[in-house]
């Protein structure tokens, strides 16, 4: 009996009333010399005992799960599992398109037409079919993608559209009534496979057809072109939306900050004329308008920008919260969850800067000699993000004006920690990352009982600009 490797690279849901998926593989050989495992051709099904449809029990029994490399027979009956196991990051690694001259590598197509000649995409676009079954299964690039209802709407890089019934086990499956854009890689050249979906054809129905569904879904993890592993990319013009919110007249004088006009001012310049952003400033906002203000930007489409930064001046408090000019108050982790990759899908993968200048507590830095006037509310010292950083998602930057308890000063130039920054981004900008500039710029305003403060982040890369 002749045998073979296989890598199992996708779960897909079956259609069946019991707990069972279908498991897509694909052929694997390995290096004469080094032993290393490669996988290569057409995506296929995975069959136990004859049956495509296997119980997810069988598969948990048997250790079989994405990655796992099995040994099977010439016509893809599954025999047993090895002890080798490769990341998906490493099997999707060897995708190239329909005629690259590389035998040894997945194949793709740029679009269903190439993929399934047979197969005819409705004019409504709602489900592709073919009459002749032919190739079962096939990877192929996507430019757009978004799920709804159960169904996902692709445009492939031929430009066809359509929409499937989606039966991934991704986790971009969304199980809600809304619609979610997924974050697609934009391809570097004619030759980048990009991100891909796998299209599999069932059995034939009562109509005399066999009808096309998604059966898996491969997107770039971090959502960017960028070809330095350890930088976003940071290429396009503008840069992105810069959110400026100030809140400067709360009505009663002691608590106005009248002086922040400056900063302002000299954010709006940095911003625009050296970092190259889009920037919106506004002021005076009550705590509910502040959050609409994040709404409104997060329901905008970022897709051709690379980065988006939200600048908050304005009294604070405890649990890092930000004082509306009606008194009221809002925390900075709720407007920062605008801007997630499930609420702001076009941002997913990018950097999202967030430049806080405002009080976290009561207590005051003996640096000081008390002639400054503070940005603190009526609070505590306390603050929820000294913590644990909010949202739980990477690709976060927060920049504090102070360290977690203590109050955020100004004077009559405007506040210390933004006119530091401004000065350390222009001075450092033509050779240092931002996530310097930040830092450097919160040292030189703040350094209490040999604490360093600076920007609590879950950046994966550098921001270069």
């Amino acid at each position: 009996m002749s045998v073979t490797l296989a890598v199992v690279f996708s779960f897909a849901k079956a259609h069946h009333k019991n707990h069972t998926s279908i498991v897509h593989c694909l052929k694997c050989k390995s290096g004469a010399n080094s032993g290393q495992i490669r996988p290569y051709g057409h995506p296929f099904r995975l069959m136990v005992n004859g049956m495509y449809i296997i119980s997810n029990e069988y598969l948990r029994e048997n250790g079989i799960d994405v990655g796992s490399v099995v040994v099977m027979t010439a016509n893809n009956w599954y025999i047993s599992t090895t002890e080798s196991h490769l990341e998906l990051s490493d099997v999707l690694s060897h995708l190239k398109f329909k005629g690259s001259s590389s035998g040894s590598s997945i194949r793709s197509y740029k679009g269903i037409s190439e993929a399934f000649p047979n197969a005819n995409i409705h004019s409504d676009a709602r489900g592709i079919s073919q009459t002749y079954l032919g190739r079962q299964c096939a990877l192929v690039s996507v430019e757009s993608l978004k799920t709804v209802d159960g169904r996902i709407h692709v445009t492939t890089r031929l430009g066809e559209k359509v929409n499937l019934y989606n039966s991934s086990r991704s986790n971009y499956e969304d199980q809600s009534i809304n619609e979610l854009i997924l974050p697609v890689k934009r391809p570097t050249s004619q030759d980048d496979v990009g991100d891909v979906i796998l299209i599999s054809f069932g059995s034939r129905t009562e109509q005399g057809n066999y009808w096309g569904t998604c059966e898996g879904i491969f997107l770039n993890e971090d959502g960017s072109a960028s070809e330095d592993p350890d930088r976003y990319k940071m290429t396009s013009n503008p840069r992105g939306y810069c959110l400026i919110l100030n809140n400067m007249d709360y009505g009663i004088e002691e608590k106005n900050r009248q002086s922040a006009v400056w900063d302002e001012q000299g954010l709006h310049d940095l911003f625009e004329k050296e970092l190259h952003f889009e920037v919106y400033a506004f002021r005076d906002l009550k705590y509910f308008e502040m959050q609409q203000r994040c709404e409104q930007f997060a329901k905008l489409s970022h897709d051709n920008y690379d980065a988006f930064v939200c600048i908050i001046m304005a009294h604070g408090g405890s649990g890092d919260s930000i004082e509306g000019v009606d008194g009221r108050t809002i925390g900075l982790k709720q407007l920062m969850s605008e801007f997630t990759s499930v609420r702001c899908p076009s941002l997913a993968g990018k950097p999202k800067v967030f430049i806080v200048q405002a009080c976290r507590g009561r207590m005051r830095d003996q640096f000081h000699d008390g002639e400054e006037q503070a940005d603190s509310g009526s609070s505590s010292a306390d603050s929820t993000l000294a913590l644990s950083s909010y949202p739980l998602e990477c690709d976060f930057l927060l920049a504090f004006a102070t360290v977690p308890g203590y109050v955020a000063f100004r004077d009559n130039h405007g506040s210390l920690f933004i006119q530091a920054l401004i000065e350390t981004i222009k001075a450092d900008k033509a050779r240092e990352h931002l996530l310097d500039m930040l830092t450097k710029a919160a040292k030189r305003v703040t350094d209490i009982s040999n604490q360093v403060p600076g920007p609590a982040h879950t950046l994966r890369y550098k921001i270069y600009l």
